[in-house]
């Protein structure tokens, strides 16, 4: 039996790819801060889920959830999964290794985020069309940091690594997208996509700001083409005999 906790789990798109190539999966908890996410989870669950896996999904603030040690979170969990969302996660500096400490020992804590630094043209398209989105959500008080550097990835792990001395066991870069978007349907999709998102703050003092970087970027759509940045994947697997975790 292997239960699996997907943190800030937004749609359920890492979950459905663990549960594709894990098959020995029966329970996954998903927990995120949106309530749309949500329920475009459990649509998708419904759905698609094998019938031997249960699931649930809980609204939550995972800060609020980890150092308050709420039963949601309650295991043991065989995985412990975070999907493109260290930089949606506030004070994951201090969070990170409390998230650890939920990996049942002989489990894994699976880390996998977009890089932000040493990209393709279109990929840097890509990434400052996602950090303009990221402004738009800190104007409306969505927890939305631009994505990290490379460096700043690892040394995240590092402070686990170095707090409860334990060893990376796979660290490697994927790429989602191998060829470049040049669909001038595709890009003037997301193009709209954004400039319709901008409307969410035309009140902020920024927004005019925010609307000279939509051209820009816009242009750069159009120039460069567009192909999501690569995900620096790592996973950090507990020794069995690994003791000292939180106890709820």
């Amino acid at each position: 039996m292997e239960r699996t906790l997907d943190l800030a789990c937004g749609e359920g798109d890492f979950a459905a790819e663990l549960l594709a190539e894990v098959g020995s999966i029966t329970c996954l908890r998903g927990i995120d801060v949106d309530p749309n996410h949500l329920s475009e989870a459990k649509r998708y669950f419904l759905t698609c889920c094998p019938s031997h896996v249960s699931f649930d999904f809980f609204l939550g603030n995972l800060e609020t959830l980890v150092t308050g040690g709420h039963g949601k979170l309650k295991g043991p969990w065989n995985t412990v999964l975070l999907g493109i969302s260290l930089h949606h996660i506030r004070n994951i500096d201090s969070l990170l290794p409390l998230i650890y400490d939920l990996v049942h020992p002989g489990g894994r804590l699976i880390i996998t985020e977009m890089v932000s630094d040493g990209l393709t043209p279109p990929e840097i398209v890509a990434r400052d069309l996602h950090h303009l989105k990221a402004w738009v959500d800190r104007s409306i008080g969505i927890d939305h940091a631009p994505t990290f550097t490379t460096t700043r990835i690892l040394d995240l792990v590092s402070t686990v690594q170095n707090t409860r001395n334990v060893q990376a066991s796979e660290t490697y870069l994927v790429s989602d997208q191998p060829s470049i978007t040049w669909d001038r349907t595709a890009l003037d999709a997301r193009k709209d996509f954004i400039e319709t998102y901008l409307l969410h703050c035309k009140d902020d003092p920024e927004y005019s700001r925010m609307k000279r970087e939509f051209h820009r970027v816009s242009q750069e759509l159009i120039r460069c083409g567009y192909r999501e940045p690569p995900r620096l994947s790592i996973i950090l697997t507990k020794p069995p005999n690994h003791t000292g975790d939180l106890s709820w």
